[in-house]
């Protein structure tokens, strides 16, 4: 463990153990608490993350909750409200326009439909974070969903890095005053991968890029919307042809249709190169994750072009069998109850499926 950037990283794959020590957290909070969420539904378990932090506003704790203008939309009017009753500070992320300003200001309006905040941070007295791939919504509850519940990942971690990622939420929550976003895009992470900026998404790609293309053993990637850009199928399909290990587990479907068929063409294009791609078959796969031999990246990333170009990400990195082990137990875990993608069953597709997926990659900007 790089004690410098951490000095805990606690490992999370369960939705009601993530809910319950957030609620913790909350309650324990002294100073502050921060909260970014591209989803945060209205629901048992928003009302009770809510719940939490009107308790802490009555302890005087400084309370800022920020959501996603779409990911959040049918949501964010109930959360104004109870906002506002209970003195919790709440703003949302470039916002849906009216409908007027939608024809009067169209580009802009494109340019703000397709960059969202994609993170899942909760930050405590500046002093512990939860980074993750969950939203708050009961759909990753089993207590609440059952079987069908959401798989997904999380890390609690502790230590100089989360001052960091403090600062980060303080930057986007004043919207971008000139010296607060001079002074943002200088930060620089040893154990975080953040998408902040342009100069960070770049080095955030060429970073993945890099270590794909100079793996060692193995390349295990989770991931729910899997529409890669070509630099890194590529670097994959390089993985492949040196004999590495390359293995990819996506969702049986996703929740986005198009997705899948553009997904789908990729994944022909990777089995020529004896790449295994798994569908997970119980419920929806929504982790996302990264393992390259003995380091691996956790957190909001999917493996698409919206997180690589467009999206505000972030993920905590992994480093060394200790840090890996309950991850790949994780993978493991997966795998077993996933079903290999084969080019027999690839085959079966109509001409129009396979022209359907290759007219869905072309859009992978949007995707």
């Amino acid at each position: 463990m790089s004690g410098s950037a951490f000095t805990s990283i606690r490992f999370i794959s369960s939705g009601d153990e993530y809910y319950d020590l957030i609620i913790d957290e909350i309650n324990q909070a002294q100073v502050e608490i921060q909260i970014e969420s591209y989803i945060f539904d209205f629901d048992s378990i928003g009302k009770r993350i809510l719940l939490a932090l009107a308790e802490a506003r009555q302890r005087n704790v400084g309370v800022r909750l920020m959501v996603d203008g779409i990911g959040s939309l049918t949501s964010i009017s109930q959360i104004r409200d109870y906002c506002k009753a209970h003195e919790i500070e709440f703003r949302v992320y470039r916002a849906i326009p009216y409908i007027g300003s939608i024809f009067k200001h169209f580009t802009r309006f494109l340019k703000a439909t397709n960059r969202r905040n994609h993170r899942k941070i909760v930050v405590i007295d500046k002093s512990k974070a939860f980074v993750a791939s969950f939203n708050i919504s009961r759909v990753h509850s089993e207590k609440e969903s059952g079987q069908a519940a959401w798989k997904d990942l999380a890390v609690l971690v502790q230590g100089p890095e989360v001052k960091k990622i403090s600062s980060l939420t303080d930057a986007y929550w004043l919207r971008f005053p000139f010296s607060v976003m001079n002074s943002h895009k200088r930060i620089t992470f040893l154990r975080v991968r953040s998408t902040h900026s342009m100069a960070s998404r770049r080095l955030a790609k060429k970073q993945l890029i890099e270590r794909i293309k100079t793996s060692q053993e193995q390349v295990r990637i989770l991931t729910p919307y899997f529409v890669p850009s070509r630099k890194v199928i590529r670097a994959l399909i390089m993985a492949a042809k040196k004999h590495r290990q390359v293995e990819i587990i996506v969702p049986n479907r996703s929740d986005f249709f198009v997705v899948d068929l553009a997904g789908r063409y990729v994944v022909r294009k990777l089995l020529k190169y004896k790449i295994n791609v798994y569908q997970y078959q119980p419920s929806f796969m929504h982790a996302k994750s990264v393992i390259v031999d003995d380091w691996a990246t956790l957190g909001s990333h999917n493996l698409n072009h919206r997180s690589l170009i467009h999206d505000l990400e972030m993920d905590i990195t992994l480093e060394g069998e200790y840090e890996l082990k309950p991850l790949e137990n994780y993978w493991d875990q997966l795998k077993s109850k996933s079903l290999l993608i084969s080019k027999e069953e690839l085959d079966k597709d109509s001409f129009f499926i396979r022209l359907l997926c290759r007219f869905s990659f072309w859009f992978k900007n949007w995707l």
